[in-house]
């Protein structure tokens, strides 16, 4: 008796709208960004009756739909929780908000350890033959004395990385003076709502 893997996909989405005052130049702006998360339910069958199939998948689907909900709805109660409602500079200004730091920091450090990891991954390559090979082309360095001896160089080596990277790091309005203003957003979800794929 042979046994088909049956699935039902549904995704639940909502919309977040943020208005601002620019602490800046004072002009409101708003911008938005939709939450999507997706559910998958499985379940084997042995039936190959189309009609049967639709049935099921049509139920993996009404079982996956509320997953995805309570999933969005949890991801809405961590996003306000941690005060994450994104990042974008003034269109009129250019300024960065005060309270979207932290959003953007994110973004950025995700951008600069993009830039650290192929350099690090070359350079722990170089000091791990390096280990290996001091003590054969030098007798009198022991294999301990040649591992300690590797890992203090790379550990120079990834830190000299790290700091010429983050010297190529984007610095949040610097070129804007002192701006003492710190506003509040107003941000708004839609209702989160259910889809069923291939509905």
């Amino acid at each position: 008796m042979s046994y088909y893997e049956v699935s039902g996909s549904a995704f639940a989405r909502a919309l977040r709208t943020v208005s601002y005052e620019c602490e800046n130049c004072g002009q409101g702006f708003s911008y938005q960004f939709e939450l999507i998360q997706g559910n998958t339910q499985t379940e084997n069958t042995t039936s190959t009756n189309k009609d049967k199939l639709k049935k099921i998948v049509f139920s993996l689907k009404e079982i996956a739909g509320p997953i995805a909900l309570e999933t969005v709805k949890n991801e809405i109660k961590s996003l306000d929780a941690a005060r994450d409602f994104g990042h974008e500079e003034c269109p009129n200004c250019g300024y960065l908000q005060s309270w979207m730091i932290k959003s953007w920091a994110k973004v950025d450090s995700s951008e600069v350890g993009k830039k650290v990891q192929l350099p690090s991954t070359i350079l722990t390559g170089v000091f791990l033959v390096l280990a290996i090979v001091l003590p054969i082309q030098i007798p009198s360095i022991s294999y301990l004395v040649s591992c300690l001896l590797s890992f203090v160089l790379w550990s120079i080596g990834v830190f000299i990385i790290i700091r010429y990277a983050m010297s190529f790091a984007n610095k949040p309005n610097k070129d804007f003076g002192k701006v003492d203003k710190e506003n509040i957003p107003t941000v708004t979800w839609s209702e989160p709502e259910i889809s069923l794929f291939g509905e």
